[in-house]
């Protein structure tokens, strides 16, 4: 590091920014809330109390979340300026391999994880490292892989919590709970002896305050292990440690760039001497922080962001208790309380249908029940009135969660209703679209420093079909790449619309079979290749029809010859032009 703080303290001053903010309070009370935890404890009070719960907050965060999450996305690189041949061949080779990886790290399910909780607690993360345990390929073996993990906020911390980029933070820090077996056994295969690793021991000081984080299993010791990002001439540097060890200290993220010990996660990686009379690129390394931070809405002058849980809550809370008196008030009208006078009653009373109690009092009437008082409808209409509040307020109406749709409503119909429902959520939209192209970015550079293997992938071929073929990223260090993330809708009604608009046109006569398997979506006809071959091959195997002569119409008669069009002359009895003899040069 550049100064004489520790790994210890940073991490200290950023969980007491958090209790100031009190995110360690708030956080945990939206999961559980959205979980279905939004009772407090019962007491002796209340623990006869009916506790129903109408999970709006959980309703609305995956409606909307859906709706954002409802959109296939691509990276798609291009050359930053110039007709460059070797430019346009690594943008391609870049944008094949991202789909690929796309799919190697289940980035959908990232990215349901990191919206999960940007809607939830306002903000999501995402953190991308290398593994070097990784190995594959058969023909062409490599080692280590890019891989990614969604973070909670609550581990996350940064220099200046007030500045929302994180990209510009003097350092980015990030806390996790690992056994302290696990962490020795890091500190030994860094070159640590056995007492140093001793030293590691387990601690209580945590960011998460989640319930379920605050149980452990017994006899299982963790501590916290941080890892600090930070930069240094331009490059990105990381510290590691724990509250009493310090692991790794100056190490660069570039492979070969300065490292001064080894990292868990990064590969060794052999410095070539350099030849004198070879011109290399110059290359700045890794300059971007591997983590992605998305806010759901934006929190004023605060990285972190608003979610939707935080103002659901007190209507939450509200609806509950509204039901739970209605509940309450059922309850006491088919089992009410009993009014009894001393020595009426010898015997319990069990509610059962049909029992008979019989009433010991000289005077009579020693036994009765009292009469409840009864509840107001106006609390069950309260009830639909802020639930239509809550939607109003929230954005989420019927057309966005798909309620009023049928099977007998047009497809075009039902996706031109969804994109005017979804008016409201298109801000955080696009803030999703930007940490995806923040993403392609520390994939790029990942790409240009890591993978210097040849590693298969599959890709689209110059026919547009499917082809597989070698990448090597490390080819292309220095060139300079654009980078959009292609969005195309992916509505499940798209399909729909998509085969009915090729079903109109194969039944008008305006596109042929052939065309029309080409076409068809890959999810509505997953077979088309095969149907394809099928095709083709009945092709070869159909012999040619001869065509006969064409008839003059009402020549043929019956038993006799069908009668032919004599050369020059027209059907119908129209003459036709004379043909010319290119011999002869007459007609």
């Amino acid at each position: 590091m550049t100064d004489g703080t520790t790994l210890w303290e940073r991490y200290q001053k950023g969980l007491q920014y958090q209790r100031q903010m009190h995110f360690d309070t708030l956080f945990p009370e939206c999961v559980r809330f959205k979980e279905g935890d939004q009772w407090p404890a019962p007491t002796k009070k209340t623990r006869h109390m009916p506790r129903p719960v109408y999970n709006y907050i959980d309703f609305f965060i995956r409606t909307k979340k859906a709706n954002v999450l409802n959109q296939v996305i691509k990276l798609v690189y291009s050359p930053a300026e110039g007709d460059d041949p070797a430019a346009e061949e690594g943008a391609k080779q870049y944008s094949d391999y991202a789909a690929s990886l796309w799919k190697e790290l289940r980035q959908d399910d990232l990215n349901d994880q990191m919206a999960d909780d940007a809607a939830t607690l306002g903000t999501g993360i995402l953190h991308y490292y290398w593994d070097n345990d990784v190995s594959g390929g058969v023909r062409l073996p490599y080692q280590g892989a890019l891989r990614g993990e969604s973070l909670d906020p609550l581990t996350v911390f940064v220099a200046n919590p007030q500045l929302q980029e994180i990209q510009k933070q003097e350092w980015v820090m990030i806390a996790q709970r690992y056994t302290v077996d696990s962490v020795r056994a890091l500190a030994r295969s860094l070159g640590f002896d056995e007492q140093a690793a001793m030293m590691i021991a387990p601690d209580e000081e945590r960011a998460e305050q989640y319930d379920a984080e605050r149980h452990e299993m017994d006899g299982e010791k963790k501590c916290t292990l941080l890892t600090m990002y930070y930069r240094k001439n331009g490059r990105v540097y990381f510290d590691r440690g724990t509250r009493s060890v310090t692991l790794i200290e100056g190490q660069s993220l570039t492979p070969g760039g300065g490292m001064e010990g080894a990292s868990e996660g990064l590969p060794d990686v052999e410095t070539p001497e350099p030849d004198p009379f070879e011109e290399l690129p110059q290359t700045p390394g890794m300059t971007l922080y591997p983590v992605v931070l998305m806010p759901w809405q934006l929190r004023k002058r605060c990285i972190f962001g608003i979610g939707e849980a935080q103002g659901l809550i007190p209507a939450q809370k509200t609806v509950n208790f509204l039901m739970a008196m209605n509940a309450l008030a059922v309850q006491d009208a088919g089992w009410p309380k009993m009014l009894v006078r001393e020595n009426a009653l010898r015997q319990p009373v069990t509610n059962e249908p049909g029992e008979i109690i019989r009433d010991y009092s000289l005077s009579g009437d020693g036994i009765k029940y009292l009469n409840p008082p009864s509840f107001s409808a106006f609390a069950a209409n309260l009830v639909d009135k802020i639930s239509d509040m809550m939607r109003t307020v929230s954005g989420v109406s019927e057309v966005a969660s798909g309620e009023p749709f049928s099977a007998t409503m047009a497809a075009s119909a039902i996706i031109a209703l969804q994109n005017q429902a979804k008016k409201p959520i298109e801000d955080i939209q696009r803030r999703f679209y930007r940490a995806i192209e923040q993403a392609g970015r520390i994939w790029e550079q990942f790409f240009k420093y890591y993978y210097s293997m040849p590693r298969p992938y599959k890709g689209i071929g110059p026919d547009g079909k499917e082809a597989t073929g070698a990448f090597t990223g490390s080819d292309f260090a220095g060139v300079e790449f654009a980078l959009e993330a292609d969005v195309s809708i992916g509505s499940d009604y798209s399909e729909s619309l998509a085969m009915a608009t090729l079903d109109k046109l194969f039944d008008s006569g305006n596109i042929d079979l052939d065309t029309y398997i080409e076409l068809a979506p890959k999810t509505v006809m997953p077979f088309k290749e095969r149907l394809r071959q099928i095709r083709e091959t009945q092709a070869a195997m159909t012999p040619a029809i001869p065509q006969e002569p064409a008839q003059l119409p009402g020549a043929a008669a019956q038993g006799s010859q069908p009668a032919t069009i004599r050369e020059g002359a027209a059907p119908y009895g129209v003459e036709l032009p004379g043909i010319p003899n290119p011999k002869t040069g007459g007609i």
